[in-house]
């Protein structure tokens, strides 16, 4: 079992896991490295970037995790304003919860918790600075497909589709569409057997971009696609 602390003095806040400092989840990335935060309503930059370190020490990936946002609303949000305690069983019993809670919803996509003020500097590197030369998109498309994602033991989608658009906020993403039939029974959908598949796929895309463009991966039946992606 791990214990975080998190304190608050003056303005120096700090938060570690067994007595240990908290390691931010992009150190290199000045967009999203902002300092720790929490106890404000509603969640900050720093609150949710707090949520996603947490969540992947917890549970030992090194990537976001879809339902940081969500556990920054829901739990750091609420937590006392100087100094605090969460252990890791708390972390996990919240992720199952949410789990069991959002299971039928999740299929419908993973969007990585972005907040809606996304500030950047001159200096900064923004995902539209990403090249758009088609090589590294061919080169996704080669690996993620129905048969390498049946190779590495997750469920076969019958199409795969990927597409770089901007998102909400103006930057530059990709789109992952992982295409099931429309018999594919609801349980095949459960947040348990979908999201191993999930975070690979987000976690390829992010090593293989240079975590310059944001995944976007959703999992829908055919007839969702009707009207277009969406």
């Amino acid at each position: 079992m791990k214990v975080y602390k998190g304190t608050r003095l003056g303005g120096q806040k700090t938060v570690t896991v067994d007595g240990r400092p908290l390691v931010g989840l992009f150190p290199s990335d000045p967009r999203r490295n902002v300092p720790f935060d929490w106890g404000s309503q509603p969640a900050s930059r720093g609150a949710i970037h707090l949520a996603e370190a947490l969540l992947a020490n917890c549970t030992g990936r090194k990537y976001a995790n879809p339902l940081a946002r969500a556990f920054a609303d829901e739990r750091l949000s609420k937590l006392p304003f100087t100094e605090w305690t969460i252990e890791s069983e708390e972390i996990e019993k919240w992720l199952r919860l949410r789990g069991a809670i959002a299971g039928s919803t999740q299929r419908s996509g993973w969007p990585p918790a972005v907040p809606e003020e996304v500030g950047s500097s001159a200096g900064e590197l923004k995902l539209n600075d990403f090249p758009r030369s088609p090589d590294w998109l061919n080169s996704l498309r080669d690996r993620i497909n129905p048969d390498s994602l049946a190779n590495h033991g997750f469920p076969r989608p019958k199409d795969v589709r990927l597409s770089r658009s901007p998102d909400s906020t103006g930057e530059d993403a990709l789109y992952v569409y992982l295409v099931f039939p429309d018999r594919t029974p609801e349980g095949a959908f459960a947040w348990d057997k979908i999201e191993p598949m999930v975070s690979w796929v987000r976690n390829l895309i992010w090593t293989e971009t240079g975590a310059r463009l944001w995944p976007y991966v959703k999992v829908k039946r055919e007839r969702e696609l009707a009207g277009g992606l969406a």
